[in-house]
């Protein structure tokens, strides 16, 4: 099968692991015999980046076997956003049109996100007939839905009306989106993010000596990293052989650092910026727990690594999360709130020991495996 992946974020040289979950997907398919190619598609910033003269961009390249175009249009009107959209549309047709001349007939199209990815999918798949399949990551229809105006959202609802199956990562993200945009019962379905074989590979890494907490993560306001720190200095006081490592990067980088000098915590803390998927596999066997304090998961891919990995989690109820945390393998916190992060540590300490790294695989593997998902989606293809 010949199967086109469009994605409204992927990687690139700034940021290898940007949409690292897509990524996958595609290796997946393409370890199962299936040709892939990988189409990024992006409004390139602002109008006011395009008075600067911010150029559009264009690129291709042989990514191990999987051929990766990048698109970026400019934003030439403001506040009009349909018109950038439609631009996008027409370049990204034109390009798949040479993409087919010199490599053949596309089976499938399978979008990643709303915008742009599932608006440029239905463009596509609407001139050259090919039948399409859209993913929906887009957790600003959750946290932020008036940032999209009343033609976003009904553009929305077409891309999910005329695709041959929507997939939501979660079911969380299903009943809250579906909602919104009005979706179709019997077009949507729940299809969770596949995890990296790298998690699942029991490799030689040792345990840390040391106790040690694992939070992964943007370093933005929804990800709570300020309550994370408030409550290992209240859980560090009892516990000071144990340590916390962070790894991430992004605007509050700054206040996290300060918050852990100002509370001396420079001795049980340490930040590392954002890894490399083979490093993280590798910090996720070396560490005891993975912890995620998020306001609003759509998923929660750190954590579904961590069962990968054989190591128990801790984490908010945002949402998305309830699909992978039980009592069997973590725990889930009942408020976003320092008292009940550090409540957690404490409780994790103690039951530690009694989860078993088998059975947190074994359950990982069930749900999240390569294996699992491909025969899931496999099945919705050949429909």
């Amino acid at each position: 099968m010949h199967i086109l992946i469009v994605a409204s974020w992927y990687k690139n040289a700034e940021n290898p692991i940007a949409g690292s979950f897509i990524e996958e997907q595609a290796r997946m398919l393409q370890r199962r015999g299936h040709t892939v190619a990988v189409l990024h598609v992006y409004i390139n910033g602002t109008f006011r980046d395009t008075l600067s003269g911010r150029k559009e961009l264009y690129s291709e390249e042989n990514d191990n076997g999987i051929l990766t175009m990048r698109l970026a249009t400019n934003v030439y009107i403001p506040k009009v956003r349909a018109l950038s959209y439609s631009r996008l549309c027409r370049k990204a047709l034109k390009h798949v049109r040479n993409y087919i001349h010199s490599n053949g007939k596309i089976d499938v199209i399978h979008s990643h996100a709303m915008f742009m990815g599932g608006v440029v999918a239905n463009y596509i798949s609407r001139k050259l007939n090919i039948p399409y399949f859209h993913t929906e990551h887009t957790s600003g229809f959750i946290f932020r839905p008036e940032q999209y105006t009343s033609a976003d959202i009904q553009l929305a609802k077409k891309v999910y009306e005329q695709s041959r199956q929507s997939f939501f990562v979660s079911h969380f993200a299903k009943e809250r989106i579906a909602k919104l945009c009005e979706v179709n019962e019997k077009k949507c379905s729940v299809l969770h993010n596949v995890v990296s074989p790298l998690f699942f590979e029991e490799n030689d890494s040792q345990k840390f000596d040391h106790f040690t907490f694992l939070a992964i993560g943007n370093f933005i306001p929804l990800k709570n990293f300020d309550k994370i720190i408030e409550a290992w200095s209240s859980y560090v006081g009892n516990k000071q052989d144990d340590r916390l490592i962070i790894v991430g990067d992004g605007p509050l980088k700054l206040n996290i650092e300060n918050s852990i000098k100002t509370l001396n915590l420079t001795d049980s803390v340490e930040m590392l910026p954002r890894q490399s998927r083979e490093a993280t596999a590798r910090l996720m066997h070396q560490s005891h727990v993975v912890l995620s304090a998020s306001s609003i998961e759509t998923f929660g891919m750190t954590l579904a690594e961590a069962l990968a990995s054989g190591i128990p989690v801790i984490s908010t109820n945002s949402g998305g999360v309830t699909d992978i945390v039980n009592s069997s393998n973590g725990i889930l916190l009942g408020t976003i709130t320092a008292e009940d992060i550090e409540k957690g540590m404490s409780e994790m300490r103690e039951k530690y020991s009694s989860f078993k790294p088998v059975e947190l695989r074994n359950y990982a593997n069930e749900r999240f495996s390569e294996e699992a998902i491909y025969r899931q989606l496999i099945r919705e293809y050949n429909v």
